[in-house]
């Protein structure tokens, strides 16, 4: 063995979890302040080294230990792996990070090397103003946007909220995490049309609101959203968004496309056209939902349906040129035999 590799430095690894909750009407994040160097008295994730365990088992006890909150009250997940050179002064240390999601929990118990443990919103950690020790800022916006993205396809929304639920309840929570209001209607009509996803408990509750007692609801067997739920675009300028024209009725006549499969598409509004809402593209004849489009900033993102694993097609600049997309990768999976592979995934 060379000198070379015997001189090599040792490698660390630790984990560390982002928990997010919906409490306060914010989403918010986990944080401990640490009662050890380094970054003694600064705030950050939980986490600490791996032990001789699994890295889910290492992330549960380390929640545990140094919170008191249990990883039986959440969803958990791994989030990925950083290892850049220098994110650790004590030398070279990866940490495999894994998001929880969580129902608004009780009251949380400081442990091991934690001195205090606290709930804070994520907003002032992505904007700066709530500064953590290590990389932890960027693993927390890498958890958010985890949280974001998983809305879109799962059923993932039911993990904020308790056992029984209203869909206003379920609508907030999409609202909160991605900081933007939604349609009633659309978002209800989203969720019903996805069977097993939430299920009717019989009982209702009077809201604060007062008037008609809302239907309660529990989560069913299905973890995917078929449609998506195709989160807003970020606020544009009036300038530089698309307009809610561009989303109209579009019908194209594709009496043959690239590869010669697909006779027309019709793009499905709502009633209440908006350039934030995403529109299905459905096979003419059939009416069978081949993808989606949805506005986002000046351009249109398409999506290839795939059932429940909707795909990016990347954008484009009108809804015409995004569906004509969804209709051809269609046509191009139907040509290709990947259509029933993706359908049982």
């Amino acid at each position: 063995m060379s000198s070379k590799n015997t001189d090599r430095e040792p490698v660390f690894v630790t984990v560390d979890l982002v928990a997010l909750t919906v409490r306060d009407e914010a989403l918010q994040v986990l944080v401990i302040e640490r009662g050890k160097a380094p970054f003694q008295g600064a705030w950050a994730l939980p986490g600490g080294h791996l032990e001789n365990e699994t890295l889910r088992a290492a992330a549960a006890r380390e929640l545990e230990e140094e919170t008191g909150l249990s990883v039986d009250l959440a969803h958990l997940e791994e989030l990925g792996a950083y290892g850049d050179p220098g994110r650790d002064p004590r030398g070279r240390y990866v940490t495999i990070a894994y998001v929880a999601f969580v129902p608004d929990p009780a009251e949380l118990v400081a442990g091991d090397d934690a001195r205090a443990a606290r709930w804070v919103p994520v907003a002032g950690i992505l904007d700066g103003h709530e500064q953590l020790a290590f990389d932890h800022a960027r693993i927390v916006a890498d958890g958010v946007e985890r949280a974001r993205a998983r809305l879109e396809t799962t059923a993932l929304a039911a993990a904020f909220v308790g056992p029984q639920f209203t869909l206003a309840e379920l609508r907030r929570v999409y609202e909160i995490v991605w900081g933007a209001p939604l349609d009633q209607r659309n978002f209800h009509r989203k969720i019903s049309g996805t069977p097993g996803l939430v299920v009717p408990t019989g009982e209702q509750v009077t809201t604060t609101r007062g008037g008609r007692p809302a239907e309660l609801y529990r989560r069913g067997p299905a973890t995917t959203l078929n449609p998506p739920i195709l989160r807003p675009a970020p606020h544009q300028e009036e300038d530089t968004a698309v307009a809610a024209d561009d989303l109209h009725p579009i019908r194209l006549e594709l009496t043959r496309t690239q590869f010669g499969v697909a006779k027309a598409a019709v793009i499905v509004v709502p009633s209440d056209p908006s350039p934030t809402l995403g529109r299905d593209v459905t096979e003419r004849d059939t009416g069978e939902v081949l993808g989606h489009i949805v506005a986002r900033g000046s351009q249109v993102e398409a999506y290839l349906g795939y059932a429940d694993r909707p795909r990016s097609l990347g954008p484009y600049t009108t809804a015409e040129e995004a569906a004509r997309a969804v209709v051809e990768a269609w046509d191009y999976a139907l040509q290709h035999g990947d259509r029933g592979r993706h359908h049982a995934d």
